[in-house]
């Protein structure tokens, strides 16, 4: 299954995709730096720096859109003009979703998104013709040793998918909050986590990402990771039937 990754950041969404086995078919991204890294890490993927000027033909069909967008105007930390915002960039990830019609939609936003905007995203979405679910999902669901929290918001093209998909693909979802303070230690292994939270520890990013400059408006990978593992177990089985 291939993707294409709207605000990529430094690549994180894309890398845990990749891990769970789909396949970048284009990355939009307007910082300079970033864009280096992108370049470092994903030399073959085609990238595109202005959201307004992708008309979205410029790649092929993709099965999956992903989109981390931006999030200064929903944060507690700043000062949370919601869609007053000039960052509020919301309706260009939902311009690029109708133009390029994929089964499935993963979005991420920081934890303020719930009080603040996020009824709109949802709105958007149904009216677009897709089922919708959001969730809030901390870090240390996957073991790393911090309290971050993100909101992830799943979309796809009928409800059927989307039941699948919370009732027997990611059953821990809906475990309390309780649950994912229980650290695993195979897991910080893997991720070879620093001990410094000013290098990046929370965002679960492996050692030879760069982090110092970027971290900061990232996500951990290994819970793309874990959705995308559940979205191509559920395409498997559509197709079975």
């Amino acid at each position: 299954m291939n993707f294409l990754s709207i605000f990529t950041g430094i690549g994180m969404f894309d890398y845990g995709l990749e891990l769970a086995g789909m396949t970048c078919s284009g990355q939009i991204e307007i910082d300079d730096f970033k864009t280096l890294v992108l370049q470092k890490h994903w030399p073959k993927v085609e990238r595109f720096r202005d959201v307004y000027q992708f008309k979205g033909t410029e790649v092929g069909p993709v099965r999956v859109v992903c989109a981390g967008y931006p999030c200064q105007g929903e944060s507690y930390s700043g000062e949370r003009r919601g869609t007053e915002d000039d960052r509020w960039l919301w309706p260009e990830v939902l311009r690029i979703i109708k133009v390029k019609k994929p089964t499935w939609f993963i979005g991420e936003n920081v934890v303020g998104h719930e009080s603040m905007g996020l009824r709109i995203v949802i709105s958007d979405l149904e009216a677009a013709g897709y089922s919708v679910r959001s969730f809030i999902i901390p870090s240390a669901a996957c073991g790393l040793p911090t309290v971050e929290r993100h909101v992830w918001v799943v979309a796809a093209t009928d409800e059927e998918r989307l039941q699948g998909y919370f009732e027997n693909a990611i059953p821990w979802v809906c475990q309390p909050a309780g649950e994912f303070q229980r650290g695993s230690k195979e897991q910080f292994e893997r991720w070879s986590l620093p001990g410094s939270r000013v290098c990046g520890v929370g965002e679960g990013g492996a050692n030879w990402m760069d982090r110092l400059k970027a971290i900061g408006d990232s996500i951990p990978p290994q819970i793309p990771e874990i959705i995308g593992c559940a979205i191509i177990g559920i395409e498997k089985l559509m197709e079975e039937k």
